[in-house]
C-alpha cells in the first residue's frame, strides 16, 4: 500500500520544476498535499467498498447477459417447445449480437478496451456459426427471431443496468469508497487537483489547440470539476459532515469548482500560445491563493440546488427498478385480462418511464438537451 502511495506521489510531483509560475512556498505546499492525498488513495484501494463495488458490477453484467434469454424463454412458448438444436441456434444468435452490443458499449462508453476487444472477438467467432446454423438448421426464421428478440431486450437491459449502476456508484458506492479523502482539509484536495490540472496544461503538446489535444485537456477539466462539485462533497455528506458548521467546507469546494469552470471556458476560447500562458497563470494564481488560505481570491461559488441524498437515490435507483420490475412482472399478474398488443404497449410504456426516470431533471440539463435538439434541427 505504501509503495503504491509513494509511486503515485512521485509521478504527481515529477514536473513541479517545469512550472516557473509557482514559487518555492507553493511547490512545498503541493509536495505536502500530494503526499497526504496519495496515502488516502492507497487506503481507498484497500477499502472493502472497492471489492463490494467490483462484485456489484460483475453481478450487473451477469444480469445483463442472462436476463434477456430467460425473459424470452418465459414469454415464448414456441421457444420452450422447440427442439434443442433450434434453442441452441437462437442462443448463439443472441450471444453474437450481445457480444457486438457489449463491444460497442465498452469501447465508446466505458472505455474498457480489453473488454471491448473480447466482445469483438466473440462477435467475429459467432457470425460464421450463425450463418452455418441458418443453412443447416430447418426453419431458420423462427429461431433467428427469438435470438433477435433476446438481443433487443438485452439492449434495453444494458441501457437500464448501465444507468442504474452508474447512479449507484455516483450516489452510494463512490462516496463510501472515498471516505479516506474526507480526513484531509479541502485546501489539501484543492491543491492536488488544481496542480494536476495545471500539470496537464503545461505538459500539453505544442499542437494543444488542435481538436484532439483540446478535447483531452477539457476532459481533465471536466474530471476536476466533478471532484469539486460531486465526488468530494458527497463523500463529506456520507461521512456525516452535514450541519451548518460544515458549510464552509462545501463553500471552499464550490469556489474551487468555479475556478476550474473559468479555466475550462478559457481553454475553449484559447487560440494562441498567449492564451495558453494566461490559463497557466490563472491556475497558478488559484494554487497560490489556496496554499495561502485566501479562498476569497477564487471566484464566488454559484449556489447549486441542494436535494436530499435519499431523494437522489430514490429517483435514480429505486424508481427505475420498480418500473422495470412492474413491466417484467405484468404478464404474470392474474386477473388483469391483458394480452397481445395491449400488454406489450403497457410494458413498453413502463420501460420508457424507467429510462426517462434516469435523465437528470435539472433546468440546466434540460436547456442543454433543448439546445442540442435545436442545433440538429
Amino acid at each position: 500500500m505504501l509503495a503504491a502511495a509513494r509511486a503515485g506521489w512521485a509521478a504527481e510531483c515529477e514536473h513541479l520544476e517545469d512550472v516557473p509560475e509557482l514559487g518555492t512556498a507553493e511547490r512545498a505546499a503541493i509536495l505536502a498535499a500530494t503526499r497526504r492525498w496519495w496515502v488516502r488513495r492507497a487506503l481507498m484501494r484497500e477499502s472493502p467498498w472497492n471489492r463490494i463495488a467490483v462484485a456489484f458490477s460483475l453481478a450487473a453484467m451477469a444480469v445483463c447477459l442472462l436476463l434477456p434469454p430467460a425473459l424470452v424463454a418465459v414469454v415464448s412458448p414456441q421457444l420452450r417447445a422447440a427442439g434443442l438444436l433450434h434453442q441452441l441456434s437462437a442462443l448463439v444468435t443472441y450471444l453474437t449480437i450481445f457480444s457486438a452490443i457489449s463491444a460497442f458499449y465498452f469501447w465508446k462508453i466505458m472505455k474498457f478496451r480489453v473488454l471491448s476487444r473480447l466482445g469483438l472477438a466473440a462477435t467475429v467467432l459467432g457470425v460464421p456459426v450463425v450463418i452455418a446454423a441458418a443453412i443447416a438448421v430447418p426453419q431458420p426464421m423462427a429461431w433467428l427471431a427469438m435470438g433477435l428478440a433476446a438481443a433487443a431486450v438485452a439492449g434495453v437491459v444494458i441501457a437500464l443496468g448501465s444507468s442504474m449502476t452508474s447512479a449507484t456508484w455516483s450516489n452510494v458506492w463512490g462516496p463510501l469508497w472515498r471516505q479516506p479523502l474526507t480526513t484531509i482539509a479541502p485546501a489539501t484536495a484543492a491543491l492536488v487537483l488544481l496542480w494536476h490540472l495545471l500539470d496537464q496544461v503545461v505538459q500539453a503538446p505544442r499542437a494543444w489547440n488542435r481538436t484532439a489535444s483540446r478535447d483531452q485537456l477539457l476532459s481533465v477539466v471536466f474530471e476536476t470539476r466533478m471532484w469539486f462539485e460531486f465526488r468530494l462533497p458527497r463523500a463529506l455528506w456520507f461521512a456525516g459532515h452535514r450541519g451548518p458548521e460544515f458549510q464552509p467546507l462545501y463553500e471552499q469546494y464550490g469556489r474551487a469548482r468555479e475556478a476550474v469552470t473559468d479555466v475550462g471556458w478559457r481553454l475553449v476560447a484559447a487560440r494562441t500560445a498567449a492564451d495558453q500562458l494566461d490559463v497557466r497563470r490563472r491556475l497558478a494564481k488559484a494554487i497560490k491563493a489556496v496554499s495561502a488560505g485566501d479562498w476569497q481570491e477564487l471566484p464566488e461559488a454559484v449556489p447549486t440546488p441542494q436535494r436530499s441524498m435519499l431523494v437522489i437515490v430514490g429517483r435514480r435507483i429505486v424508481a427505475p427498478l420498480v418500473l422495470t420490475a412492474a413491466a417484467l412482472g405484468l404478464p404474470h399478474v392474474t386477473g388483469i385480462g391483458l394480452a397481445g398488443a395491449a400488454l406489450t404497449s403497457i410494458q413498453a410504456t413502463l420501460l420508457a418511464a424507467a429510462v426517462l426516470s434516469l435523465i437528470p431533471s435539472e433546468t440546466a440539463t434540460r436547456d442543454r438537451v433543448a439546445d442540442a435538439l435545436r442545433d440538429r434541427g
